[in-house]
């Protein structure tokens, strides 16, 4: 009765949808035809048909897109530099299973590569998800001759810093391999992480390498998620290059009035655990995402190269994914941009619950001052009040 019900309401909305329901016992020539069984629905456009069981909203959607559009673009994750996985298993810190299934909902096809040989030439949109080590002259190479082909990409880049335990040398924010290409392309990689003010319960404010998201700039890709917060693990700024020649935009910014600084002494940060705002540091709000365009003409057709950089991959992950909901939409819609699917850049009926309470820093500080201090004070200011009143009484 409920999947019933939805194919109503999707035939009331439109005249271009018609529905029909087949006994596969009665009519087992057209049962064949589709090659369908017993519950199964069937969408079908034009030559184009596709047979699923998912009589959800989302499911019957994502069929009705199949069947009603060209091939996407190949996804393509790069390994060999200990990236995130879209092949790992769910419960892995670094997987992105959650991520590839978003993905397949929306009608792409993902799979993972190495550019010993350069960029596969079947990769629609190359993503760089949380590389640990340096990528090569050769693989930073292929990079930018797949962005100046006009080619899409997106870059998740960690601030990954250098091991203490193997020097003595002050701990630092190791090179990606990607700097004078991001550089290029109008992106400008920051040496430093993230830091935050948050308000504790018990413990009041604390600075944490959490960094909340809300302000977002005019672009697609953030357009739906104006009004809501994005989560942020141990991140680096990411700012746009002033003397880049094309369009860069930066979409993702962190809190400001003090409440968050990106800091760039990060051997006084991990070795003696020091926190504080210092001359050199960026002041908050602190750029974290980058959206460039350049328009380019090679053999005579018009081309654009578009990238999307952000300086965190945890947020994509499936740990963030499942406690701070709209990072699955943030991750999502800059894919289908690059895919120039402006349909789908939305907010998403999600596949898992969340079970964080999102608020904002000003929410926090007030709920901190009015729960933590402000009700205590309240009832101890009532009871010597009464101890008062009594004592005077006698």
């Amino acid at each position: 009765p409920e999947i019933r019900e939805l194919l109503e309401k999707y035939e009331g909305l439109s005249p271009n949808v018609k529905v029909k329901y087949v006994d596969p016992d009665k009519d087992a020539i057209l049962a064949q035809q589709f090659g369908a069984k017993d519950g199964d629905i069937v969408i079908q456009y034009g030559a184009q048909h596709h047979v699923t069981q998912n009589g959800t909203e989302e499911g019957l959607t994502q069929a009705i897109l199949k069947v009603n559009r060209a091939a996407l673009p190949t996804v393509c994750f790069t390994s060999g530099h200990g990236e995130a996985s879209i092949d790992a298993a769910p419960e892995a810190p670094k997987s992105y299973s959650f991520a590839k299934k978003g993905l397949e909902n929306d009608g792409f096809e993902s799979k993972t590569v190495e550019l010993n040989a350069g960029v596969p030439k079947d990769c629609g949109i190359l993503v760089i998800a949380g590389p640990e080590q340096k990528f090569t002259d050769n693989e930073a190479a292929a990079v930018d001759q797949y962005l100046s082909s006009g080619g899409k990409s997106i870059w998740l880049l960690d601030p990954v810093i250098s091991d203490s335990n193997r020097s003595n040398a002050p701990i630092r924010v190791l090179d990606t391999g990607l700097e004078a290409v991001g550089k290029k392309w109008g992106v400008d990689l920051g040496r430093n992480f993230i830091l935050e003010k948050q308000v504790q319960l018990f413990r009041g404010v604390q600075v944490v390498l959490t960094a909340r998201v809300s302000d977002y700039g005019d672009h697609p890709v953030v357009e739906p998620l104006k009004g809501r917060q994005t989560v942020f693990e141990r991140a680096r700024s990411v700012k746009k290059d002033p003397t880049f020649t094309g369009t860069a935009l930066e979409v993702l910014k962190t809190s400001g009035d003090g409440v968050t600084w990106a800091q760039s002494d990060v051997d006084a940060l991990f070795r003696h655990q020091k926190v504080a705002f210092s001359p050199g540091d960026m002041q908050g709000p602190v750029p974290i995402g980058v959206v460039s365009e350049k328009d380019l003409e090679i053999d005579g057709q018009k081309k654009k190269a578009q990238l999307i950089v952000i300086g965190d991959s945890d947020f994509a992950s499936n740990p963030f994914i499942q406690s701070f909901e709209f990072n699955f939409d943030l991750m999502l819609n800059a894919v289908s941009w690059l895919a120039g699917e402006q349909e789908q850049i939305s907010i998403r009926p999600k596949m898992f619950q969340s079970s964080a309470v999102e608020l904002t820093p000003t929410q926090a500080n007030t709920i901190f001052y009015v729960v933590i201090i402000g009700l205590p004070m309240l009832v101890l200011t009532f009871g010597l009040n009464l101890w008062w009143y009594r004592r005077r009484k006698g």
